[in-house]
């Protein structure tokens, strides 16, 4: 369990710094509101189309493969996003740090609900779920802190390089601890619940439209913190990068509580709950 929440954490580590960074980002691109939230659709968007995709290619490629390009080649990407010479290479390699993102959840998920019992199954997802909430908590803090030294580019690299080489390493422990082969991911990925009836997929389809709706509301809003500290109350770059740390402070709590709520309480009322 600990080298997943490690590898959560190193998967989003890298897009959590765009937010924080958009106060530097936009004072070097001359980017109005618009454009620099651009930047975050455009990750976003590619990050939401790749996740069927790349729980397809999870099956057929096996878990180790794509969640090591979830990890080492987000960091990849994320190192060339440090040379950026201009808006559009920016973006458009965040569509691409998006679809080399997108076979994580579809490849990690099944293999934490699959290493715990079915009764238990909750509480795993949630601690799971504090590596990539507590990435999004870091983030802010290291942008502050490491962009006044090198800026949003040297930010950039200073993190892609150890994510880049977590991945490689990553990729080296799942092979000894058996993934080297798809069977292990494929077992894992059939002792999960299988989709089988019309309520299953309405289930699903509620599911999804509660998360996508959540995801826009509070994404779209978290993002913009940093600009408006800076631009509405006055704050440094610094203090407004800063400042985004604190909503994720919840997270890091909320996230096992829902897991062992759901393991108690059942996963359709905490889903109603938390969308309410």
């Amino acid at each position: 369990m600990p080298l997943f929440v490690l590898a959560h954490f190193s998967h989003h580590l890298m897009i959590a710094l765009l937010p924080p960074l958009l106060p530097f980002i936009r004072r070097d691109f001359l980017l109005s509101y618009t454009r620099a939230g651009g930047l975050v659709s455009a990750y976003s968007i590619a990050y939401g189309i790749s996740q069927l995709p790349g729980g397809i290619a999870a099956d057929r490629l096996g878990s180790r493969v794509l969640l090591t390009i979830g990890v080492a080649g987000v960091g990849t990407v994320g190192l060339l996003i440090g040379f950026s010479p201009s808006y559009v290479i920016m973006a458009l390699l965040l569509v691409v740090m998006g679809l080399l993102g997108g076979g994580y959840h579809p490849s990690a998920s099944p293999l934490v609900s699959a290493s715990v019992k079915p009764e238990h199954r909750g509480r795993a997802l949630g601690i799971h779920q504090i590596g990539g909430t507590a990435s999004f908590f870091v983030a802010p803090l290291i942008a502050a802190g490491v962009a006044s030294t090198l800026g949003w580019r040297g930010t950039f690299t200073a993190v892609a390089i150890p994510t880049l080489s977590f991945g490689v390493i990553l990729y080296l422990l799942l092979g000894r601890m058996g993934y080297a082969s798809n069977d292990r991911g494929k077992e894992a990925r059939t002792s999960v619940m299988e989709l089988s009836k019309p309520t299953d997929l309405v289930r699903l389809s509620a599911v999804i439209a509660i998360g996508a709706a959540s995801w826009v509301l509070f994404q779209s809003t978290f993002a913009v913190i940093p600009l408006y500290t800076v631009d509405v109350r006055g704050a440094s770059e610094e203090q407004g990068a800063a400042l985004l740390s604190i909503v994720y402070i919840g997270g890091l709590w909320g996230s096992p509580l829902g897991g062992y709520l759901s393991d108690r309480a059942g996963r359709v009322p905490v889903i109603i709950a938390i969308g309410l």
